[in-house]
C-alpha cells in the first residue's frame, strides 16, 4: 500500500500496520512515522519487523504490542489510544 508514501503536501504523517502495505515504499519518507506491530504477528515476523524498522529513516515512532497476534487481541484500545496519542501530538 503507497497511500500517503510519496511526497504529497497534504499528507504530513503515517500510520502503518506493517503487513499490509509495501515495506520498501517508505524507505525514502521523511514523513513522521507511527508503525504498529504485534508481537505475534501471523503475518510479519517479530524480528524481522524489528530489523526493517532499523533500516527506516526518521522521525520514526513504534507501538510494539506485547503478547498478542496481528488484530491486537485484548489490546486494541491500547493500540487506538497510541495512535490517537500520535495523531494528536503530530496534526
Amino acid at each position: 500500500m503507497h497511500v500517503g508514501s510519496g511526497a504529497e503536501p497534504v499528507n504530513q504523517q503515517l500510520i502503518s500496520l506493517r503487513s499490509i502495505f509495501d515495506p520498501s515504499s517508505l524507505q525514502a519518507s521523511t514523513k513522521r512515522k507511527l508503525i504498529v506491530f504485534a508481537e505475534h504477528d501471523e503475518c510479519s515476523e517479530e524480528q524481522a519487523t524489528r530489523a526493517w524498522l532499523q533500516s527506516l529513516p526518521q522521525p520514526l515512532e513504534t507501538c510494539f504490542v506485547p503478547g498478542v497476534g496481528h488484530l491486537f487481541g485484548d489490546r486494541v484500545d491500547s493500540v487506538g489510544r497510541n495512535v490517537a496519542d500520535f495523531l494528536f501530538t503530530n496534526l
